[in-house]
């Protein structure tokens, strides 16, 4: 399967062949029309109208361009294939007054940082609007810088005061791109809560490196860190017909599930994604109730919060720092089930002899209650015993010794 949402190249023969408007270098115009004269159009299966649209007027559909490359290659000009005639691109746009990308950087190659950011940066804060402009929008300077960057390095030159970052908080991008996401990797076109999109499939198969770039442009637009309830949280919305209102569709939200998927990829486990119900009775262009899931999904746990700072972070600074102080502050773990058992059996059989709660208690950095059930759960499943009971000597209460005995065993919480 050779189609661009698997392989995340996009040629162009993958672009919309009637929508999108293609410039060609002066050079390879001359050599086609070198070979191509007003009497072959009935041999090409064009008009004569259309001859003289080409050989007149600097842009042409691809649709068009293609049939005099077919025409020539049918002739054995191999010089006018579809990947060499791609090299030869010089102007690449729609026909109502879009912006045009200069020498576009065909073929598209979005297997790569900038790719990877990119198309995050679009599923995200971005999206693509009702006249197939992609946009995104975020109120700090250097992520639009970046994007705005990137997105040059991908597609080629653009001239745009859209794409300037330094003028708003949002940037936008020519038609042609919107048109070529939209068809190439099914992103939808309007407002994106009316779309359940998929994250590409070739995003799945990025290496390692790759995956955390998205991954981080993700967290970085919708991403939060709460200190309290020490979690990473990410959330997304999407409207629902009223009769399914009631329905749950946590296994059908695509864009949070992959999330899960690659992190799950790079072993960062994941809390279940939850889903929320609300009405709203107002939202622009609608009428009536407009009826809503929001979709939410946390990280928890040291280890995880832990893998995550270090293979993922923040782009942005503030959040970088909140993970960062949460980490440090992080004086009681919230661990999964069993895990501080786990924990805890450790630490008793470094200690074998002469364990008792509150050193235990401070070695797993649990409250000193939290460890007596802890011990008691070892004494039932006779995986340490108590060698010597509490005694009280002058008014100073000395705690129970315990001793590991096995280390096996099933671990209750």
């Amino acid at each position: 399967m050779n189609q661009p949402i698997e392989k995340g190249i996009i040629r162009l023969k993958d672009l919309p062949q009637e929508e999108i408007l293609v410039g060609i270098k002066k050079e390879f115009k001359k050599k086609i029309f070198k070979h191509v004269k007003r009497k072959d159009v009935e041999k090409i299966g064009i008009t004569s109208s259309q001859f003289y649209n080409f050989k007149d007027n600097e842009k042409i559909t691809i649709k068009l361009l293609f049939k005099f490359c077919d025409y020539l290659t049918r002739k054995g000009f191999k010089e006018f294939s579809h990947s060499k005639t791609e090299r030869n691109i010089g102007l690449m746009g729609t026909k109502r007054g879009d912006v045009y990308i200069k020498t576009p950087a065909l073929p598209f190659n979005f297997n790569n940082k900038e790719g990877s950011y990119f198309i995050s940066a679009i599923l995200f804060d971005g999206g693509i609007d009702k006249q197939a402009k992609p946009h995104y929008g975020n109120i700090h300077l250097k992520q639009r810088r970046r994007i705005a960057k990137y997105v040059k390095k991908i597609f080629g030159k653009i001239e745009s005061n859209e794409i300037n970052p330094t003028r708003g908080p949002m940037i936008r991008f020519p038609k042609s791109i919107g048109l070529t996401l939209n068809a190439c990797f099914g992103i939808g076109i309007g407002n994106k809560i009316y779309h359940n999109n998929k994250i590409p499939s070739f995003i799945f198969k990025l290496d390692e490196k790759l995956k955390k770039d998205f991954l981080k442009q993700t967290f970085d637009d919708e991403g939060s860190v709460s200190i309290s309830k020490r979690m990473i949280r990410i959330s997304g919305t999407i409207n629902i017909k009223k009769k399914e209102f009631h329905k749950d569709f946590t296994k059908k939200y695509n864009l949070l599930n992959g999330i899960r998927k690659i992190l799950g990829d790079i072993g960062i486990e994941t809390n279940s994604l939850r889903f929320s119900k609300h009405i709203s009775t107002k939202e622009s262009g609608k009428r009536g109730n407009v009826y809503k899931h929001t979709f939410t999904f946390s990280i928890t746990g040291i280890e995880n919060l832990e893998r995550f700072h270090k293979q993922i972070g923040f782009n942005l600074d503030y959040k970088m720092k909140r993970l960062e102080n949460l980490l440090k502050n992080y004086k009681q773990r919230q661990l999964r089930k069993g895990e501080i058992h786990k924990i805890a059996l450790k630490e008793c059989k470094k200690i074998t002899k002469g364990i008792t709660i509150p050193f235990l208690a401070k070695k797993i950095n649990r409250t000193y209650r939290q460890t007596v059930r802890i011990v008691r759960n070892f004494e039932k499943q006779k995986l340490i015993q108590q060698i010597k009971p509490s005694i009280n000597i002058g008014g100073k209460r000395f705690p129970a010794i315990y001793k590991v005995i096995q280390d096996k065993g099933k671990f209750l919480i």
